[in-house]
């Protein structure tokens, strides 16, 4: 019997985390589902923990190494059911996440894509921040193109049928995989929201992205390909500001990848505003421009230490202020 949702998982070296997140598929409310694991070359202890789990749904392949949108298409070309959606192997869902997006798609038959609300948390699970609590649907085309408030690939649920037809994720892209399937699937049909938190992203230090250039010139591509595919005027209005919103997103996640990088952060600061000049009006300009004018100064390791030192110190206070209130 075919079922409803195709869940695919790609993982390289997960050991750490795919027993907690493969947990959090099989804890699903909705059960009618296949778990597809492309287990692409890992050479740690994930085949023994992928060996643990004894349950019919679950369909592990073993792949020569390859990127995360790759192994994301080779799970696709297997996939056998309407609907599919994906997992990285060190996110979370909540336990109604398949159930939810899937009567949201089944409510709305012209809507061919669903996404929930996600929040950051640490490797202990911890909350950390909320990510993205964006509802947009209908037509999200501009709204995508000002922020990616999908947020990951371990957030959405599409009809395959519509995500096979754009040919999946393109695995020539070093980076950005997750936005730019998302812009072509906001090209051809229509998103609906889930207006709770179902997707948990992990944010890992060890995995934080330090290769921004990389980032750069692939978002860069998308956003060129995009606006070239469409010549007319339609989106012309955005266009300035979907480049700046960009740059100060990377002016801010330069400092906050480790070992931040102040003078990088600058540069990507004035390219904001070279492509908006409102921008400097924005209060995360200025918070960039003083955090990373500090680590100019200080050296920017010593600002490292601080700025890590000063989110502990709220990490920690809000801990407690939560302990107190339980204690009430």
């Amino acid at each position: 019997m075919t079922p409803a949702i195709s869940v695919i998982v790609p993982c390289f070296n997960s050991g750490e985390t795919i027993t907690e997140t493969l947990t959090s598929v099989f804890e699903q409310t909705w059960r009618d589902f296949e778990l597809i694991v492309v287990n692409s070359g890992s050479s740690d202890n994930t085949n023994l923990m992928l060996e643990a789990f004894d349950d019919p749904r679950l369909q592990i392949v073993n792949a020569p190494p390859g990127n995360v949108a790759l192994n994301r298409n080779r799970g696709l070309a297997i996939a056998c059911a309407p609907l599919v959606t994906f997992l990285d192997a060190d996110d979370l869902w909540s336990q109604d996440k398949l159930e939810a997006q899937y009567q949201a798609l089944n409510a709305d038959p012209d809507a061919s894509v669903c996404y929930s609300w996600t929040d950051c948390i640490d490797d202990n699970g911890r909350f950390l921040f909320a990510a993205s609590h964006a509802s947009w649907e209908g037509d999200v085309r501009e709204k995508l193109l000002l922020s990616n408030f999908v947020a990951s690939g371990s957030n959405f649920m599409a009809r395959t049928d519509v995500v096979r037809a754009i040919q999946g994720f393109d695995d020539s892209l070093s980076n950005c995989q997750d936005f730019d399937i998302c812009i072509r699937l906001a090209e051809e049909c229509k998103f609906v929201a889930v207006e709770r938190t179902q997707i948990f992203y992990r944010l890992r230090e060890q995995s934080m992205s330090r290769d921004l250039r990389g980032l750069e010139k692939s978002k860069l591509k998308i956003l060129k390909d995009f606006f070239s595919r469409h010549p007319s005027q339609e989106f012309e209005h955005i266009k300035s500001k979907s480049y700046s919103n960009f740059y100060l997103f990377l002016s801010l996640k330069a400092l906050a990848v480790p070992h931040s990088q102040c003078k990088l952060s600058l540069q990507y600061l004035f390219q904001s505003i070279q492509w908006q000049p409102v921008a400097i009006w924005k209060l995360n300009s200025y918070t960039t421009l003083i955090r990373a004018a500090m680590g100019i100064v200080l050296g920017e390791n010593l600002n490292t230490v601080l700025v890590r030192g000063l989110k502990n110190y709220k990490s920690n206070t809000r801990e407690l202020l939560v302990t107190l209130r339980r204690a009430d």
